[in-house]
């Protein structure tokens, strides 16, 4: 088959179930992106009417919306219908990250606390037994953008994560007679940069489980930085966390070279991860274990196996590449088919042979859903006309594989403005054809105006130029 870009009206019937539902940015833009897609269904309820006659009655329930265009492009028309209310999708685009805005700065502290502090220090005996904390990164790529007093601190939290199970342990970091806001901008780059650098502490990241608190002493110029409480749960998850890597990582050929294993990585959480629509809902600002590492490889926090949003799923793409060697990092900014519905989001750079590639397995992931849908839509309209139709395209695995990888390995220049080309659609014989994917855009948070606070963080990670191993 063909895969060209002339559409007709299947191109207009065959989109609705992700590409509206399954394709763009994150949490935040859903809600004006659902609105938005409401105004442009009424607007063309008309002209789907009026090709009514060549689909079936249950055509009406199907969540349908794109462009349909003649041969040669020159005119478009577009098509609308209902949801499948079988989907039970309640938002139009994948993402869910939360931006930080409570982060907690450290507090100037008493003469009584600093000598508890310092009591604490010497008091405190390591435990005997090996850490389950693991992390076998040749090297932490945003930890070595970092120096002088933020390096300092990341190190410090290091050493401090090596036992959460007690809130007894401090670290002191000598930091001299620091200004205010300079410290508390030094210390939030080095607790953010460590979180996105170690996906295994993910009961750690946005205060999931534990925070990560700070107290300074200005008259000896020392910041002391512990944990609010325990650990209580690091011996059951890090467990299930370490076993679920091993799980995957034995299926990864240790011999492959760094782009094989890279690919085998992406496809294994592809086709394992599912994405969590209640966490990333546009009102859900809930933090949920959906959002690290652990949700996409174990479970969320409602127990939903390898159920996660954009954060969670690039911070375990990231974690599994790291313990292969593969240099990769977490990008953070905001995605969605234009600049102004974009909404916050996180994908990742991995670096192979030298290069940098930009890789959004969320959105891949999206396209990934596709034939689940398809199958819950079957259950309850199986004589609809569409059905064969849909199938055709979607269970052909050369256009499968193309539009589930359409955003592995890109550049950066490719993913800030994307644009579909004629390869991703898929074309029927009567010339009528299926195109699943949209123009869109990543736009990282150091370029965005709301995002302040992790500028110094992402503005360090580097412009994606690779193009030897893009997804062919």
């Amino acid at each position: 088959m063909r895969f060209t870009k002339r559409r007709g009206l299947l191109a207009a019937l065959l989109l609705t179930v992700a590409i509206m539902l399954l394709m763009a940015g994150c949490a935040s833009s859903e809600s004006s992106s659902s609105a938005a897609a409401s105004e442009k269904s009424a607007s063309t309820e008309t002209s789907a009417a009026a090709e009514s006659a060549e689909v079936s009655a249950n055509a009406s329930e199907l969540a349908i919306e794109q462009e349909a265009a003649s041969s040669s492009s020159a005119d478009t028309a577009a098509f609308s219908g209902e949801s499948i209310p079988a989907l039970k999708l309640k938002q139009s685009q994948l993402g869910g990250f939360n931006p930080v805005n409570n982060f907690t700065e450290p507090k100037e502290m008493s003469a009584a606390e600093v000598e508890k502090a310092e009591r604490a220090i010497r008091a405190y005996t390591p435990p005997t037994q090996e850490s389950l904390i693991k992390n076998n990164a040749k090297t932490f790529y945003y930890r070595n953008q970092l120096k002088d007093q933020p390096a300092l601190l990341y190190e410090a939290i290091g050493a401090l994560l090596e036992d959460p199970t007690t809130d007894e342990y401090m670290v002191a970091v000598t930091v001299g007679k620091a200004e205010e806001e300079q410290l508390a901008k030094d210390y939030f780059k080095a607790v953010f940069s460590y979180q996105y650098d170690h996906p295994e502490c993910f009961w750690m990241y946005n205060d999931l489980e534990v925070t990560v608190e700070a107290g300074y002493d200005p008259t000896e110029g020392k910041l002391y930085i512990a944990l609010d409480k325990p650990y209580k749960k690091y011996e059951k998850e890090m467990t299930a966390f370490n076993d679920a890597v091993d799980g995957i990582l034995n299926d990864i050929d240790p011999n492959a070279s760094d782009a094989e294993k890279a690919l085998a990585i992406h496809d294994k959480l592809l086709e394992m991860v599912k994405y969590d629509y209640e966490i990333g809902a546009p009102d859900n600002m809930s933090n949920d274990l959906a959002h690290t590492a652990y949700g996409a490889l174990v479970v969320n926090g409602n127990g939903d196996a390898n159920t996660a949003v954009c954060d969670g799923i690039s911070l375990a793409y990231e974690y599994l590449l790291q313990q292969v060697g593969i240099e990769a990092a977490v990008i953070v900014g905001e995605a969605g088919n234009t600049a102004e519905d974009a909404g916050p989001h996180a994908w990742n750079i991995v670096k192979l042979d030298g290069e940098w590639y930009e890789v959004d397995l969320t959105w891949n992931i999206g396209q990934y859903e596709w034939r689940a849908e398809l199958d819950k839509y079957k259950v309850d309209n199986p004589n609809d006309e569409l059905v064969p139709l849909l199938e055709e395209a979607l269970y052909d695995e050369a256009f499968f594989d193309l539009i589930t990888h359409y955003l592995y390995n890109v550049t950066t220049a490719a993913i800030t403005d994307y644009v579909p080309g004629d390869e991703y659609v898929y074309v029927y014989p009567d010339g009528r054809g299926f195109a699943p994917l949209e123009k869109s855009v990543h736009i990282r948070a150091s370029e965005l105006d709301d995002y302040e606070i992790f500028d110094e963080i992402i503005m360090t990670a580097p412009t994606a130029t690779g193009t030897q191993y893009a997804h062919k």
